[in-house]
């Protein structure tokens, strides 16, 4: 099984922080050396529960900026985990769209 693409989450007084684990930044950039990566995605609370109320969870379109990539190359890779930065504890794991081809 491919491993999927890790992302570490902070949180703060106004919303959390997203940002790629060293060894998923660093297995990106030797796959995708082309790919236009983020360091980081701030979203507020606010900003994120009015998204989710119309869109459903974040987490794919986070994973799209943070990497550069679009949801089949993502896939191809094995999706995506969200690890809370202090806790280590898993808050969100991308599951398999299944509308893609």
């Amino acid at each position: 099984m491919l491993e999927k693409i890790t992302v570490w989450v902070g949180k703060d007084w106004d919303g959390f922080t997203f940002r790629l684990t060293p060894k998923a930044r660093q297995m990106l950039r030797l796959k995708y050396p082309e790919a236009s990566m983020l360091s980081q995605i701030s979203i507020s609370f606010n900003e994120k529960s009015g998204f989710e109320a119309i869109h459903g969870p974040i987490y794919r379109h986070v994973l799209e900026l943070l990497t550069g990539l679009g949801q089949n190359e993502i896939e191809k890779l094995g999706g995506g985990v969200f690890i809370d930065a202090k806790s280590e504890q898993t808050i969100y794991e991308t599951q398999k769209n299944p509308l893609a081809k």
